[in-house]
């Protein structure tokens, strides 16, 4: 197995709570997922997605307190 197989099988082990396409893991995995200096993922699908509704919830600390920035990261 090739370590992009390999790497994709582990993803979407990782992501069965989330239906992705294996084009769409495979964007994620080239793309936006973390990776350490070696370049192997280290971070699943669902990783990336809390990650980016906590930036975005985050603006809710200029409007409101950290109560309401967990609230909108939950909803996003």
């Amino acid at each position: 197995m090739t370590k992009e197989k390999e790497a994709m099988t582990v993803i979407s082990q990782a992501s069965e709570g989330v239906s992705l396409t294996d084009n769409a893991l495979q964007v994620l995995e080239r793309r936006y997922l973390k990776k350490d200096k070696q370049g192997n993922v280290i971070e699943t699908p669902e990783e990336l997605f809390r990650r980016v509704a906590h930036t975005i919830a985050s603006a809710e600390t200029k409007y409101g307190n950290k109560t309401d920035v967990k609230r909108w990261e939950e909803n996003f």
